[in-house]
């Protein structure tokens, strides 16, 4: 699961894109982590080489991926992305609609101020 989100301090906007989320222009590109770990959801279609420094970088701070965490990092080297916002799910299904909207919702809440 990505988004990329691009903002002013007027409105928000977030686009699906078909692009490849490291390469995809954005304000903040949002990345779920799950738990143990923390670990970015498999086929996120981020690199391996971004996979493991949003990993790294989220542990380094803290993070553990639980359900509904909020964690704002600095993009890695090849993503397009000005900064990450990981997203926590647990060890939620991934694939359960009821977990994406939580994540969602936990993304949209961290990011509105």
């Amino acid at each position: 699961m990505h988004a990329a989100i691009r903002s002013s301090t007027v409105t928000a906007e977030a686009r699906l894109s078909d692009r490849p989320p490291a390469q995809t222009p954005a304000d903040v590109l949002v990345v779920a982590l799950t738990s143990p770990g923390p670990s970015v959801l498999p086929g996120s279609g981020l690199p391996a080489d971004v996979v493991a420094a949003v990993e790294a970088t989220a542990a380094r701070v803290g993070a553990t991926g639980a359900v509904d965490e909020t964690v704002r990092l600095p993009a890695p080297d090849g993503v397009a992305a000005d900064t990450v916002l990981t997203v926590g799910l647990g060890s939620r299904d991934p694939d359960d609609p009821e977990t994406l909207r939580r994540a969602a919702g936990a993304a949209t809440r961290a990011l509105s101020g």
